[in-house]
């Protein structure tokens, strides 16, 4: 200790006669505590922080391999692609000969796949390619209770694109403004959300808990109101929250659709508390620190909320 009193002792009566040296002494340390805290906050982000998805330890990566040319190449796997090499073995797998390479074109986007630039011109759409087979969907209602009950993100993407293709492109600028005008018949201020896509994996994204309750209360008005309470996870029941609530005052009494990311968890949706009413309710938690459990929290306010109502 004796020693470190005098070594800065000695550097600031050092620091004092030599102007220079000191402002290169200062210029120094702050240049590599920044880079220090640069390079700490990017090893946190990337190597240590969760990834912000459910289950981030199964992610993969899928990439195809293919030799051209003598070349080694090798490329991203997208969900067109897979799609059409799986259409391509199971073609195989049932004695079709397929020939040539498997392949995909994605259509680029065009000034008038966004509303503000299309105006009031119709969207513009190309000829469909001639069809070779068709396969007829399921219902929708029944892809809703999928999207809803497992939190399929793709599929709730692929809904925006949906909604866009109603009266748009298909793009997700034509899709926002089919999801703003929903909110604003609904009666949600602007100024209560903000989307970026449909799966709600942007971080863009941005919903205030009063607007989902005001979302929540117009549905439930609605003549399909009670078929889309239906595709809900149900407490102690099925889906996300199958293994949250039971045994509890909420067991099979909680509709509510969940939202997990990095650092946040959100429930919304509908409960019927002690005295049999129905309440209306989304709780978020955000900034949630690592090894954390706030979904204990909520559940415990939530069924605390029922108790007293």
């Amino acid at each position: 200790m004796l020693d470190l009193r005098n070594d800065l002792r000695w550097t600031l009566r050092y620091a004092r006669r030599h102007p220079a040296f000191a402002v290169a002494v200062t210029t120094t340390l702050s240049a590599s505590i920044a880079a220090a805290t640069t390079a700490f906050g990017l090893a946190t982000a990337v190597l240590w922080r969760p990834l912000p998805f459910r289950d981030a330890a199964k992610l993969v990566f899928v990439w195809e391999e293919n030799d051209r040319g003598g070349q080694h190449d090798r490329t991203r796997v997208t969900g067109a692609r897979y799609a059409a090499w799986r259409f391509a073995q199971l073609l195989k797998a049932r004695g079709v000969r397929v020939t040539g390479k498997v392949d995909v074109r994605h259509r680029p986007l065009m000034p008038s796949d966004d509303p503000a630039i299309r105006g009031n011109a119709p969207p513009a759409r190309p000829p469909l390619p001639p069809v070779l087979a068709k396969l007829t969907p399921p219902p929708l209602l029944d892809d809703m209770h999928l999207t809803m009950k497992v939190s399929q993100n793709l599929h709730a993407e692929l809904f925006l694109r949906r909604s866009s293709l109603i009266a748009g492109s298909g793009s997700i600028a034509d899709g926002q403004v089919a999801v703003r005008a929903m909110l604003a018949k609904a009666g949600v201020p602007r100024a209560a959300f903000d989307f970026s896509d449909g799966s709600g994996m942007s971080s863009y994204n941005r919903v205030a808990p009063r607007g989902a309750v005001i979302m929540l209360r117009w549905i439930a008005t609605q003549p399909w109101g009670v078929a889309w309470r239906e595709t809900l996870p149900v407490g102690g029941v099925d889906g996300t929250l199958a293994k949250r609530f039971g045994g509890t005052l909420l067991d099979h009494k909680l509709f509510a659709k969940t939202g997990t990311l990095n650092a946040s968890a959100a429930l919304s949706g509908y409960m019927i508390a002690k005295s049999g009413r129905t309440l209306t309710f989304s709780t978020y938690a955000n900034d949630i620190p690592p090894g954390v459990e706030a979904t204990k929290a909520v559940d415990a306010a939530l069924e605390l909320i029922a108790a007293e109502n």
